[in-house]
């Protein structure tokens, strides 16, 4: 039915957008178990380190590609 699969195009799209935004397979799975959802989004980091500068505040909608930190690599 166009119902059903209206249903079916919003669920895989937020399957995508929750994966390109870092969402584990755990979380996603855990939502469509019907958790509630968090009201904050872990971001996770290509290395270790420290955030020397955030570029983000609280509650702000960001566009895909805009940086949010800044980290100093731990490493070197």
């Amino acid at each position: 039915s166009p119902d059903a699969d209206g249903a079916r195009a919003l669920l895989d799209a937020a399957r995508r957008r929750l994966t390109l935004t870092g969402g584990s397979a755990a979380e996603i799975r855990r939502l469509e178990g019907g958790g509630q959802p968090s009201e904050f989004l872990a971001v996770s980091s290509p290395f270790a380190g420290s955030i020397v500068e955030a570029s983000a505040l609280a509650g702000q909608a960001v566009e895909a590609g805009t940086p949010l930190f800044r980290i100093a690599d731990a490493s070197v």
